[in-house]
């Protein structure tokens, strides 16, 4: 899934532009902390990467990942990173219930921010998550890129 991992790449880019604080000079200064953002990969398989809160969010994450995902394997590598915005929890377990609809994706969120890029051999599939962007705060920004096989 080549295309998966240009998407990850581009939202680790866009989470470091976070961490670059704007200064009067040449060259900005980088934030010793992380900032928050979260990456699942789907593919019968659950991956988990990037910054959380703290070490509960990321028992609370594969939690939540365990229960909507059961008996799938995950493999966690969620590291604590800065404090995200709010409203990170809800766009998290909003986006892993899309996710599981699909045969393989990616989903990328924080506070403000969801991303689902993936694959389904039905279109009803990909009316429902359309649909379902209602469950998300207008302020959230969202971003679909959802295909039939």
């Amino acid at each position: 899934m080549e295309l998966c991992r240009s998407h990850r790449l581009l939202f680790l880019l866009s989470l470091m532009q976070l961490l670059l604080p704007l200064s009067g000079s040449a060259h900005a200064e980088v934030n010793q902390q992380p900032s928050f953002g979260v990456i699942v990969e789907w593919n019968g398989e659950l991956k988990l990467a990037g910054y959380v809160p703290s070490e509960s969010d990321i028992e609370s994450i594969a939690e939540t990942a365990q229960n909507i995902f059961p008996g799938v394997s995950i493999e966690n590598t969620l590291q604590p990173g800065s404090k995200p915005d709010s409203g990170w929890s809800r766009n998290g377990r909003w986006g892993m219930s899309q996710l599981k609809k699909l045969e393989s994706g990616v989903l990328e969120y924080s506070g403000g921010y969801v991303f689902l890029q993936g694959t389904t051999d039905r279109q009803s599939i990909i009316d429902q998550i359309e649909a379902a962007q209602i469950g998300l705060k207008p302020e959230v920004q969202k971003r679909l890129n959802l295909n039939l096989k």
